[in-house]
C-alpha cells in the first residue's frame, strides 16, 4: 500500500474542505451585502463554495464530484449559511470582512484547484488554469445568478491574478518537488500576498477603452 500516495489524497481532501467552508462564508456574507434574504443568501453561499470546485470537477470529469461525494458538508455548509446570515447584523465594517473573507476564499480555492488538478496528473498549463478557474468560479456564479456582472469580467481589484499567481506558484513548487506543506504554503501566500498589495495601493486591471469614430 502506498502511504505516501494515500497521504497526499487525504490532503487534497482536507484542502477542498476548508476551501469549501471559507467560500460559503464568503458567499453567505455577499448575499447579506446584497440585502437577499435567507433562502438567497443560503444560494449565494453553496454557489460560492462549490461552483468553483464543480467547474473543476467537470473539467477533470474523471475524478469524481466533490459536491456529490460529501452530502454531510453540504448541510454543515446550508447551517453555516444559516448563522452567517442570523449575524451578520452583529458585523461591524461588513465590507471590511468581506474582502477578508473573499481574499481567504480565492486563495485556498486556487489550492484546492491546482492541488487536485495536480494529483490527477494533467499537464502544468492545466494545473495552473485549472487553479484560477476554481478559485474564481464560485464567485462568478454567484455574481452571475443575482443579475451582476462578475469582477473577472470588468475592471476590479486583483482578483482573477491573485488566483492565478497562487496556482502558478504551487505548480512551480510541485515541479520543483517540494512537498505539499511547501507547496500549498507558496500558493496561499503568493494569493493573499497580491490581493492585499491589490487592495492597500487601489492597484485594478483596466478595461479596454472603445475606439471613437473621427
Amino acid at each position: 500500500m502506498d502511504f505516501e500516495a494515500l497521504g497526499h489524497i487525504a490532503s487534497v481532501v482536507l484542502i477542498d474542505y476548508f476551501a469549501v467552508i471559507v467560500g460559503v462564508v464568503t458567499g453567505a456574507l455577499f448575499g447579506v451585502s446584497r440585502k437577499l434574504d435567507v433562502v438567497g443568501s443560503i444560494a449565494t453561499a453553496l454557489l460560492t463554495g462549490f461552483g468553483g470546485g464543480v467547474i473543476r470537477d467537470i473539467l477533470l470529469h474523471n475524478q469524481g464530484f466533490f459536491f456529490m461525494e460529501h452530502p454531510a458538508l453540504v448541510v454543515a455548509c446550508i447551517a453555516a449559511a444559516i448563522l452567517v446570515f442570523s449575524g451578520a447584523g452583529y458585523i461591524r465594517h461588513l465590507d471590511s470582512v468581506l474582502n477578508v473573507a473573499d481574499a481567504l476564499s480565492i486563495a485556498f480555492y486556487a489550492l484546492a484547484g491546482a492541488a487536485k488538478a495536480w494529483s490527477a496528473g494533467v499537464n502544468p498549463v492545466y494545473v495552473v488554469l485549472l487553479g484560477t478557474i476554481t478559485a474564481v468560479g464560485g464567485g462568478a456564479l454567484a455574481t452571475i445568478f443575482i443579475g451582476e456582472t462578475p469582477r473577472i469580467f470588468k475592471s476590479s481589484d486583483y482578483y482573477a491574478i491573485a488566483g492565478f499567481i497562487g496556482a502558478f506558484a504551487y505548480c512551480c513548487c510541485a515541479l520543483a518537488d517540494l512537498n505539499q506543506f511547501a507547496c500549498s504554503f507558496a500558493c496561499v501566500g503568493a494569493c493573499l500576498a497580491t490581493r492585499a498589495i491589490s487592495l492597500k495601493f487601489n492597484l485594478t486591471t483596466k478595461s479596454a477603452e472603445a475606439s471613437e469614430d473621427d
